[in-house]
């Protein structure tokens, strides 16, 4: 009776430890698409960027926009967020 209950008490630990890896797996893969979503977003954008890398409107706004670059006679204000 005693080696019963000690094999069952085992074998309720054994299984509860699966459960909770299972679990804590579960909430891993979840975190993973998450930023498997951010990622695959990420590289759409950076491939539109690259197609549109020579041209000219794209080098244009890119110019004004990071490096703050306009053309002469132009102002330049700038507005905080």
């Amino acid at each position: 009776m005693l080696l019963a209950l000690a094999i069952l008490g085992g074998l309720f630990w054994l299984y509860l430890a699966k459960i909770i890896m299972i679990r804590d797996l579960k909430e891993e893969i979840v975190a993973l698409e998450v930023r498997k979503t951010k990622l695959l977003s990420r590289a759409e954008e950076l491939a539109y960027l690259l197609a549109h890398a020579e041209d000219r409107e794209m080098i244009e706004l890119q110019a004004r926009e990071k490096l703050l670059y306009g053309y002469p006679g132009e102002v330049l204000v700038l507005l905080k967020e």
